[in-house]
């Protein structure tokens, strides 16, 4: 069944999580550029679940990270123009739709920033390895990459839970 396709406009709280997004990726090419040049040739370029260093590659590759978080900005932000064609866990009806699809954008929003933050993080965390020698980040790193997005997940459908009625 397909959802009411109806146009929401983005709520303040949408636009201020895009603004910091946008900043944070600015802030994140910046940073890498700037550390550039102080890389070793070979840096680490994934770590296990442990937090140990299992894949080394050229220092070019540090530019890998921040494109691809971009690219998944860009790709995510423009998904998030479309709620009708999310996938919901409630009942879409005209009378709710409105409700549920700003609750839709706001945790796509959020869910972009995280992924913002999460992986400039990790691209703070490759350069200091790289710099230090120190091969390794804290396993609690691992377990917030997973576990942020899907609590907040769980507190929006909470929200849409609520949206339904």
């Amino acid at each position: 069944m397909a959802h009411p396709k109806i146009k929401v406009e983005a709520s303040t709280y949408e636009k201020t999580f895009n603004f910091l997004s946008v900043l944070i990726i600015i802030g994140t090419f910046g940073y890498t550029f700037y550390m550039f040049s102080s890389l070793p040739d070979q840096i680490p370029t994934h770590f296990n679940g442990a937090g140990e260093a299992d894949g080394w590659g050229s220092k070019t590759t540090v530019i890998f990270l921040p494109v691809l978080v971009i690219l998944l900005f860009i790709g995510i932000y423009i998904l998030s123009k479309f709620p009708h064609i999310f996938n919901y866990p409630i009942k879409v009806t005209e009378e709710n739709a409105s409700r549920v699809y700003q609750i839709a954008r706001q945790l796509v929003a959020i869910i972009n920033f995280e992924i913002v933050v999460l992986f400039t993080v990790l691209q703070i965390k490759i350069i200091q390895s790289a710099n230090t020698g120190v091969s390794n980040i804290s396993p609690i790193f691992s377990v917030l990459f997973i576990f942020i997005p899907l609590i907040t997940c769980i507190v929006f459908f909470i929200r849409l839970d609520k949206a339904e009625k």
